[in-house]
């Protein structure tokens, strides 16, 4: 999460789950049979005023490689969509290239201007 300025103000991940402001709330592994998902729920209204951009990175770890992940991808949707709606992004890693020896991708990024907006990166 960054500022204007483009400086670093929170990293939220599996270890730093949650910000000071309750506005972030990271998951962490969910772990089911054989395959794994987190899911970030993001108040955009109650997120530090300084934040003005939000950015998703995929990132493998414990020497593994973004091609030793199944099926990468991400959704974004509005926590009150009804179910079946279209997200408003959504990036599959596995339908682009997926360099077999890069280790991190930033998939989106959610960013403010006069309003919010999200926008798939894959890079």
């Amino acid at each position: 999460m960054y500022n204007r300025e483009k400086r670093r103000i929170y990293t939220i991940d599996y270890l730093h789950r949650r910000d000071d402001r309750g506005a972030v709330d990271h998951s962490g592994d969910i772990i089911e049979d054989d395959h794994g998902t987190h899911t970030i729920h993001l108040n955009l209204a109650a997120l530090d005023h300084r934040i003005v951009c939000c950015v998703f990175v995929l990132s493998a770890w414990a020497g593994a490689t973004l091609s030793d992940i199944i099926s990468p991808s991400i959704y974004f949707s509005e926590s009150d969509a009804a179910p079946g709606s279209p997200p408003l992004c959504a990036y599959n890693l596995d339908a682009h290239d997926k360099i077999s020896h890069l280790t991190s991708v930033i998939m989106c990024e959610s960013y403010r201007t006069k309003k919010w907006r999200v926008a798939r990166a894959g890079r």
